[in-house]
């Protein structure tokens, strides 16, 4: 028993890997890829090595979006505290907010009671904060923006191929079904073996004709008869 479960992971394992699973970055967390691959491939159901393909891509392209959008959010967090100098330094001067700030990292609780009355003075918020963050790294956060859209096209892309895929099978099927439906449904042309009583009924025709035409034939035969008698007889 435990070597058919060892021998079934072994396939699972190499099932997921047949056409690559993404490097994972130091930090990343691999259970949580390996999830995302099997939510991805138990909803799409890939019926071919082409759908497993895109559906690879979608994986990549996909883990790859979820790194950039964590990026983006790391990188606002990580220059937060340059956010909090540009905005006391707007209030108070640079000179004001250095000493602030320096008394602050060292953990002296006036300088943070000062900074928060300063904040609240100035009606500044955490969003305020974020907000001049981004504004200190705009160049890095729009190529990072640019790099998400396009990690966002190239996975639709291979998603609508998948679409466009099963969309061709089934009408490849469709078209082949009804090529099947006309066969089944050809017209076969009419023969008196086939209908016996259309043979009888233009046998019963040919009949009259026939006898038709030799009562005529009689006809004409007793009037000649009767011509030459009357001839003999003047």
């Amino acid at each position: 028993m435990a070597g058919s479960k060892r021998r079934s992971r072994k396939k699972t394992a190499i099932k997921d890997n047949t056409f690559g699973m993404p490097t994972l970055l130091r930090g990343e967390d691999a259970k949580a890829l390996h999830k995302l691959s099997e939510r991805i491939n138990k909803t799409v159901k890939p019926a071919d090595a082409l759908e497993e393909m895109w559906v690879a891509d979608v994986v990549h392209l996909q883990w790859e979006l979820q790194r950039l959008q964590e990026s983006k959010a790391q990188l606002i967090h990580l220059k937060h505290e340059e956010g909090i100098r540009e905005v006391l330094t707007a209030l108070i001067g640079g000179v004001k907010a250095a000493g602030l700030l320096a008394g602050r990292k060292v953990g002296l609780d006036d300088a943070q009671q000062d900074i928060e009355r300063l904040f609240n003075a100035g009606e500044v918020t955490t969003k305020t904060i974020v907000a001049q963050t981004m504004v200190l790294y705009l160049d890095e956060i729009e190529r990072l923006e640019r790099m998400i859209l396009s990690a966002e096209v190239r996975r639709n892309n291979a998603i609508r191929e998948v679409r466009f895929h099963r969309d061709a099978l089934a009408r490849n099927l469709r078209r082949a079904c009804e090529e099947v439906e006309d066969g089944e449904f050809t017209e076969i042309p009419a023969s008196p073996e086939a209908h016996p009583t259309t043979a009888a009924a233009q046998k019963q025709i040919e009949t009259k004709v026939s006898s038709g035409s030799v009562n005529d034939q009689g006809r004409e035969e007793d009037s000649a008869s009767e011509a030459v008698e009357s001839r003999e007889d003047d």
